[in-house]
């Protein structure tokens, strides 16, 4: 579902990779180079940028917007550019770029946490999607002993189907000593 989505992005380059060519199904060829973005929510995602704009004058540093840039599920989480130049834009002149600009000059030693990644492993935790926890954990001996396990998950909201249109409501009032649905009129 969100593969289908499109968005507008404003972060400053983490890294610029090598510029490529990648050989079509039709017999012909496409340029395509992979930067690497960051934002002050200190998490960075991987765009690829095809066709004649990967030759642009990318700069580790630099402040960029992409518009109408594609969401993927490519190694993790990572976003296809759009091929017009329009889409592109260097020297973002926006309240946005300059509050990134900011901060960035004031952290310049930060550690992002990429979201261009399938799994990622620092010291005990690892960041991975749902489907591949339950890969993780389905063969974990300590579940099978009916031993609790514990994560610690974090996510954001971007969808609650019915509260547009209030058909449904995400909470409910519930028994404060046992926890079961309590209606208004109990």
């Amino acid at each position: 579902m969100l593969q289908e989505c499109t968005i507008d992005v404003l972060g400053y380059i983490v890294n610029v990779g090598v510029q490529s060519t990648v050989n079509l199904r039709d017999g012909g060829t496409r340029d395509k180079i992979m930067i690497t973005i960051g934002d002050d929510t200190n998490h960075s995602i991987d765009v690829t940028v095809w066709g004649p704009l990967s030759l642009a004058p990318f700069e580790q540093g630099m402040i960029v917007a992409f518009k109408s840039t594609r969401i993927s599920d490519y190694s993790g989480r990572s976003l296809n550019a759009s091929t017009s130049e329009a889409d592109l834009v260097f020297n973002v002149e926006h309240p946005e770029a300059t509050k990134l600009e900011q901060w960035v000059s004031k952290n310049t030693n930060m550690q992002l946490k990429s979201l261009s990644t399938a799994m990622v492993k620092g010291g005990n935790e690892i960041v991975c999607s749902i489907a591949e926890m339950v890969m993780l954990v389905a063969d974990d001996p300590t579940i099978k002993e009916g031993k609790p396990l514990f994560f610690k998950i974090d996510c954001f909201l971007s969808f609650i189907p019915g509260v547009v249109d209030g058909s449904r409501i995400p909470y409910y009032m519930s028994c404060t000593v046992c926890k079961k649905k309590v209606s208004e009129a109990a």
